[in-house]
Parts: structure tokens; C-alpha cells; sequence
């Protein structure tokens, strides 16, 4: 039995789910920062693979012996 079937049980015994203050405070608080979160991720990745790029391309403008 996975959580969607547990959810399911309890529709069935209790009816729909009410609306609680701490879905309202993870909509209006913490969604909104595990977005940023991940956009600042998504920030870090793309200048951690430019700066690999650009030091790539420092290493092979030196001479080689």
C-alpha cells in the first residue's frame, strides 16, 4: 500500500481532506523557497560549468612542452 492508497483509506472513512493553516503556510512560505532554492542550483551548476569551460579552454592556450 503506497501513501496514495493510505490517502485514498482516509477519503473513504473521513471524506476530503480539509484545508489546514500548514498547507496555507508551505504554499505561501516554504514552496516559494524551495523554488529559489532551486533556481539558485540551477545558478551554480551553470556558472560551475562555465568556469570548467573557460578553464578548459585557459589550459590549452599554454604552450605544451
Amino acid at each position: 500500500m503506497d501513501a496514495y492508497d493510505l490517502e485514498d483509506a482516509f477519503r473513504d472513512l473521513f471524506g476530503p481532506r480539509k484545508r489546514t493553516i500548514l498547507d496555507d503556510f508551505n504554499e505561501v512560505v516554504i514552496e516559494p523557497i524551495r523554488e529559489e532554492l532551486n533556481d539558485i542550483k540551477e545558478e551554480i551548476k551553470s556558472s560551475n560549468q562555465r568556469v570548467k569551460m573557460n578553464l578548459r579552454k585557459s589550459v590549452r592556450k599554454f604552450p605544451q612542452n
